[in-house]
């Protein structure tokens, strides 16, 4: 056995368990000065940050709930097997006491636990929580967004507990990613476990639905469920877990976290953030537009906000695409068109990245070719091809197509049938504001796009296949916003595997063209190359087959900036953000 050296950056690790040892001693994490920006002895105690999101809201369900974000990110906050230190985004233990242990083969990896860990009820987390979460989320029938994160082609990996404080997690051949796969949270076994176990899948997926009361959600974080009006304009509590700051200790020893939790404000379909925040009832922004951070610069010098801005720290870890549906088997003609790469391209040519950049974001980014985000530079080749903004290949792609002829309005035809798609997108001003730009241009070159507005917590539903509708999904095309992936491995099974379940533009869970094959194959080779210089020509090879299919259509890359109330204090020390969800670390954070 050897201790795993690790070398990248990973998404911290939320796991616990649930069985009742009797009383043992925590044993501390102790969170370094150096990740807050406050001076010692300065954090106090009390008071609640108020912060909004949730406008996709569904339950509080984790094997179930496909919201994003959704309330797990602050359920999950502060409970992480390993999580990245900020100043270098290298791994430290967090509930786990050490580094993880490798066999010599590379397929088996040994995590010991902190002991005396718990739950907001108090019940003490064993590695058996994390054998049934993980059972949990691979179970097909809940269908959890998590499940492909657990299997290697069609072969699982399993996860054992071999006492109360040791976990077994043993892959099908040596991973690359194999943070990347522990990267979920751990949820109570004695809840769902035993759900499981009286009623399987069913009984687990009515539990903590949306009218869940507070003392019924358990987490493993520094917060649990509070009070809940999930109602648009409504707001959601989350409250301090006493039994977390029995083992996160601040450098001074003291109890983490200072706040007594966190009010998160519902937003409605739509609903701008920026006014929250200007009027003091939202503590942090995030902004990736100019116009948003002229707004709230000229507030400060005006002297009606009182705030701390970081005009423009980097680049967001979001991706921005256009998704045709290629599973319309009611509609053949469109189908395949949709399915032919040359109508990609061509669409991919009428896009004016570089008119929403300057119109919209106000050069607070960048057009892009690329699926994964800038900050994956390694798996970015220099030749990526890319289909930037020209009508002319636009139109020369078309008429291979057959679309030679307009009709009376002037849009291009073939056999009678318009060249057309209507997008679904989120209802909001920012998203009609990049769909007036692609119907304009696509018009102007003969190529008829609507827009249809859909609630945020909708979208993601009807992209969502049914076993009803895997052949005839009930929409054209999608543009829609995806947070950035791991850097391990950056080509998802969201990406790159025919059986990702957020495979948008092909949701039967089978390849349908050889390219597609040949992507997911490349995937997993990736996925299972520990050299990090083997990894990287693969991922760059895979880049290009992506780049040259345009499955994904990517528009802009974003650039943002962050804000945060001066009623506020511990935040995370500028050099070390990475994206405006980083403003802060919750466990370090105060009110002055």
């Amino acid at each position: 056995m050897k201790h795993l050296k690790l070398t990248a950056a990973f998404s911290a690790l939320l796991l616990s368990s649930c069985t009742m040892l009797g009383p043992r001693n925590a044993q501390a994490f102790v969170w370094p000065a150096a990740w807050s920006t406050a001076q010692p002895g300065e954090a106090k105690y009390g008071g609640m940050l108020n912060a909004y999101g949730f406008t996709s809201f569904s339950s509080y369900n984790p094997f179930t709930n496909t919201d994003n974000p959704g309330p797990f990110m602050y359920l999950e906050t502060g409970a992480n097997l390993f999580m990245p230190d900020p100043r270098d985004n290298q791994p430290v233990p967090h509930m786990a006491a050490a580094q993880p242990i490798i066999s010599e083969d590379g397929k088996v990896y040994t995590i010991k636990l902190r002991e005396g860990l718990k739950f907001s009820d108090g019940t003490e987390i064993t590695a058996r929580d994390f054998v049934t979460t993980w059972k949990l989320h691979a179970d097909k029938e809940l269908k959890s967004p998590l499940r492909s994160r657990f299997f290697m082609g069609e072969q699982p990996v399993t996860f054992e507990a071999l006492d109360p404080y040791t976990l077994r997690v043993t892959f099908p051949s040596p991973p690359a990613t194999a943070l990347n796969t522990l990267a979920f949270a751990p949820w109570p076994d004695h809840i769902f476990g035993a759900a499981y176990q009286k009623g399987g899948a069913k009984a687990v997926a009515e539990l903590w639905g949306p009218q869940a009361k507070a003392g019924e959600v358990v987490s493993a974080g520094m917060l649990t469920l509070g009070q809940a009006d999930n109602r648009p304009e409504g707001t959601v509590t989350f409250v301090k877990n006493r039994y977390w700051g029995e083992w996160n200790k601040d450098s001074q020893g003291r109890s983490l976290p200072y706040l007594d939790g966190l009010s998160v404000y519902m937003l409605k379909a739509g609903q701008p953030t920026l006014p929250r925040f200007l009027a003091g009832q939202a503590d942090l922004a995030g902004f990736t537009s100019a116009a948003d951070a002229k707004t709230i610069n000229d507030a400060v010098k005006a002297g009606t906000l009182k705030a701390n801005v970081l005009n423009n720290v980097g680049k967001l870890n979001v991706g921005t695409y256009l998704v045709f549906n290629w599973n319309k088997a009611d509609d053949p003609f469109k189908q395949a068109l949709y399915r032919d790469v040359r109508f990609r391209r061509a669409v991919s040519h009428l896009i004016n990245r570089q008119k929403m950049v300057d119109e919209i974001l106000g050069g607070m980014g960048a057009p892009t070719g690329s699926i994964i985000p800038a900050q994956h530079t390694a798996y970015i080749p220099a030749d990526l091809p890319t289909y930037g903004y020209d009508p002319a290949a636009a139109a020369k792609l078309l008429a291979d197509l057959g679309f030679t002829q307009k009709d009376a309005e002037g849009y291009l035809v073939k056999e009678g049938k318009r060249a057309e798609f209507e997008i679904l997108s989120y209802a909001s001003d920012y998203t009609k504001k990049h769909m007036d730009i692609i119907i304009e241009d696509a018009r102007a070159a003969g190529v008829k796009v609507t827009y249809r507005p859909i609630d945020g917590r909708e979208l993601f539903k009807v992209l969502d296949a049914t076993p009803d509708t895997l052949e005839k999904r009930p929409f054209d095309a999608a543009f829609y916003n995806a947070s950035g992936p791991p850097s391990l491995w950056p080509f998802t099974a969201s990406s790159a595997r025919c059986d990702g379940v957020d495979h948008q533009f092909n949701r039967t869970g089978k390849c349908l063209t050889d390219e597609e094959t040949k992507i997911a194959a490349l995937a997993m080779e990736g996925e299972r190359e520990p050299d990090l210089q083997k990894r990287t020509v693969i991922g760059q090879q895979l880049h290009r087959l992506l780049a040259e299919q345009q499955y994904f259509i990517p528009i802009v890359a974003y650039t943002f900036g962050v804000a945060y109330n001066e009623r506020i204090g511990g935040v995370l020390p500028p050099q070390y953000l990475t994206a405006p969800t980083r403003s802060t670390l919750y466990p370090l954070t105060f009110i002055r």
